[in-house]
């Protein structure tokens, strides 16, 4: 790799990293104003919740955070290297724009991947982290009501007293499938749910009968991942891509949820190619050379196309969560109509 290549790499991921850094500590500043409930979680938990806090809700934002912060650093290398004459001294010295797209698009790459890397491992443990500093409080709303019922669709009822987020445990526990009835102490997410302390009955000629009691019992129909998603009240956009694929396949208990999983899959896939959609967009109107480029009308040109393109997304999410339309049309057309338009200006002005 060239000087010229590493140079143009270095920049644009500096400048990357001082413009998360910048929206880290601002939007942090913004987002504890937010939740009154932090500061006496402070004086029982320790100062230490206060970064803890700022770095878990800041994870959970990243999905627009980093794709914004490349969105300036881009416009900020390309702009600074063309009003410095860095590309005409390449360009006149025979190096082709096409070659000099390439370093941009290595560092789209690694803003891809690392958008995956946050999708899938850091938003979930986030997530998990937010949980257990709330604990208290959710502890309360989750036992707020003495017995919670749940129907699955295929016909099996699972009732429970009160649910542990913490422990991930389900105390007085009742499992009806088919003819068979589950009364257990206590269910525990282990190697699939475990029953401790169960009594088993069958209903044999229209009276239930004990068939045995065990210490433990691994209740192998049950499948209990989505409504522990539930119950501590995450957001399906919190998901993993994994479990947000994994959860479609299960069996679905309420209403609306199925399209919502579908809503979120699709946002999450999407935007892990939004860095190529901002490199094909910017890339060819920075690297023209003319005397009317004006930094700040580029700028707010494209933060607002920006913008304006994740309130689009978001506010279509609606409709697909309604089951109204299908994501590819609302979501995926656009933007692949938008890569399109832009890819076709790209070839003719920097022959891509």
């Amino acid at each position: 790799m060239k000087l010229w290549q590493r140079t143009f790499i270095f920049t644009n991921l500096k400048i990357l990293f001082f413009v998360l850094l910048g929206l880290f500590f601002l939007y942090s500043l913004i987002d504890i104003s937010f939740h009154p409930w932090l500061f006496p979680a402070i004086k029982t938990q320790g100062f230490w919740l206060l970064p803890l806090f700022s770095a878990i809700q800041f994870t959970r934002k990243l999905h627009l955070f980093l794709p914004f912060a490349y969105l300036i650093s881009v416009i900020y290398t390309l702009i600074k290297a063309n009003t410095q004459k860095e590309l005409l001294v390449l360009l006149t010295s025979g190096i082709s724009k096409k070659r000099i797209f390439y370093p941009f698009l290595l560092t789209a790459f690694f803003v891809s991947l690392f958008t995956l890397v946050n999708t899938q491992f850091l938003v979930p443990l986030a997530t998990n982290q937010l949980i257990l500093i709330k604990y208290p409080q959710m502890h309360a709303y989750l036992n707020k009501s003495s017995i919670k019922e749940f129907e699955f669709e295929d016909g099996s009822f699972f009732i429970f007293q009160t649910y542990h987020p913490k422990e991930e445990m389900y105390e007085d526990v009742y499992f009806k499938k088919d003819d068979l009835l589950y009364h257990a102490s206590y269910v525990k997410k282990e190697k699939g749910f475990v029953g401790h302390f169960v009594d088993l009955f069958k209903k044999q000629e229209g009276r239930l009968t004990l068939i045995g009691s065990f210490k433990t019992f691994p209740i192998k129909d049950l499948n209990l991942t989505h409504l522990d998603e539930t119950l501590v009240q995450k957001d399906p956009n919190e998901h993993s891509l994994s479990m947000l694929y994994k959860m479609q396949k299960m069996p679905i208990f309420i209403p609306g949820l199925l399209a919502k999983l579908k809503s979120a899959l699709h946002f999450k896939v999407l935007f892990l190619f939004i860095s190529f959609l901002i490199l094909i967009a910017v890339f060819p109107f920075a690297t023209q050379f003319t005397k009317l480029l004006n930094a700040f009308k580029f700028y707010l040109f494209f933060i607002f196309g920006f913008l304006m393109l994740y309130l689009f997304l978001k506010g279509v999410m609606i409709l697909v969560e309604g089951a109204l339309v299908h994501p590819f049309f609302v979501m995926w057309l656009p933007c692949l109509l938008l890569f399109t338009l832009f890819f076709a200006i790209g070839k003719k002005k920097t022959s891509f």
